[in-house]
């Protein structure tokens, strides 16, 4: 259990108040007023470094480590930050989906309103982006809402039109072999403890049971089928 309190003084030389760090939880907000500014005449290298801890810690909860209160990023991260030198060695990227992973998951459970995670990882920003513009029904009570979003509509039901179909010599790579045998591949509701199903909810395990045995039969018909090319 650590000092919170104790690390702030040490790595950024500030010990925030009490309402400012919140169950090792820090405000965004307090970062960013109290660190935005270096003095001009400031030269010393270990304030410097102070500073430059404080923005990495920021720029974290801003992006990478998103917390679900969308405020606050938790102060575990700057233990990573007091070696400058070491911080570019760190692998961020594989970091960065294991929080996402994980609050997705979490996302999943029935009493969770909120989830966390750096979304821009989940979008594809197409060539041409088209805004499509939110209302509501308050005034427009007698708008026919299914033939005024008719085009939206029928985007939709046609989705599975315009699924992109990878080459089978990618699904069957060696890299491909090793993905699929670390990959946690459905994000289900954790239940009471069940070693069989490693926590995951029943039909997430039966999904991938199913899924395994599909590409294990989809593999035996392509091996099938290389022997008779013709």
């Amino acid at each position: 259990m650590h000092n919170w309190g104790a690390v702030f003084e040490d790595l950024l030389g500030v010990v925030p108040q009490d309402n400012k760090l919140i169950g090792g939880r820090i405000l965004l907000s307090w970062l960013k007023d109290t660190f935005s500014h270096i003095p001009d005449d400031e030269e010393r290298e270990e304030v410097l470094q102070r500073y430059a801890r404080a923005y990495l810690l920021f720029l974290l909860g801003c992006t990478i480590f998103v917390d679900a209160t969308d405020n606050k990023v938790h102060a575990c991260y700057l233990l990573l930050l007091r070696d400058l030198d070491e911080v570019g060695l760190y692998s961020w990227g594989s970091a960065a989906l294991a929080h996402l992973y994980r609050a997705l998951s979490r996302g999943c459970l029935i009493n969770q309103r909120e989830t966390a995670g750096f979304f821009s990882l989940l979008q594809t920003i197409p060539i041409e982006v088209e805004q499509i513009n939110r209302g509501n029904r308050r005034g427009r009570q007698k708008v026919n809402w299914a033939v005024l979003h008719k085009d939206y509509i029928d985007r939709w039901n046609a989705r599975l039109d315009h699924i992109h179909i990878y080459p089978q010599s990618i699904t069957s790579s060696k890299y491909m072999e090793w993905y699929w045998e670390r990959t946690v591949r459905y994000l289900t509701p954790p239940i009471p403890p069940c070693p069989v199903l490693m926590r995951y909810h029943p039909r997430g395990y039966a999904a991938e049971v199913m899924g395994t045995a599909m590409m294990s039969i989809n593999q035996v018909l392509n091996e099938g089928l290389s022997l008779y090319p013709g």
